[in-house]
C-alpha cells in the first residue's frame, strides 16, 4: 500500500497499477479494497488482511473464509502470497466481494 495525494492506494508491482478506494472518490461507489496476504517462513504462517478502510479488512475476511479452499488450490499451502480483494457494501454489510489483483506468489 502507498500514500498518495491523502489517500491509500495498493499497488500492483507486476502491472505498475495503482487501486484507489470507491469510497474516496468525488462521487463515492459503497465499495472497497484490502490486501489480503499470506507469509510462510520458518515453519509459521502469518496472515496479512488491510483494508483501505475498515470495511476493506471486513471484505477480505469474508473472502477468505468464503475461498479458503479455491485459494489453497491456487497457490499451496507453502507458498507466500499477496492479492487484492474488492468488497460491495450493503450499508455496513459486506454484500459481495471478488478478486481485483489475482494471487501472485513470492
Amino acid at each position: 500500500m502507498v500514500e498518495k495525494d491523502g489517500r491509500w492506494w495498493t499497488y500492483d508491482r507486476r502491472t505498475e497499477e495503482c487501486h484507489g478506494s470507491s469510497l474516496d472518490e468525488p462521487e463515492p461507489v459503497t465499495a472497497d479494497l484490502a490486501y489480503l496476504g499470506r507469509h510462510v517462513r520458518d515453519g509459521r504462517t502469518l496472515v496479512h488482511i488491510a483494508g483501505l478502510h475498515a470495511t476493506g479488512s471486513l471484505g477480505a475476511a469474508h473472502y477468505l473464509a468464503d475461498h479458503v479452499g479455491e485459494l489453497y488450490h491456487q497457490v499451496g499451502a507453502d507458498e507466500s502470497f499477496s492479492m487484492v480483494i474488492r468488497c460491495e457494501l450493503d450499508g455496513q454489510d459486506i454484500s459481495n466481494t471478488s478478486v481485483l489483483v489475482p494471487p501472485s506468489t513470492w
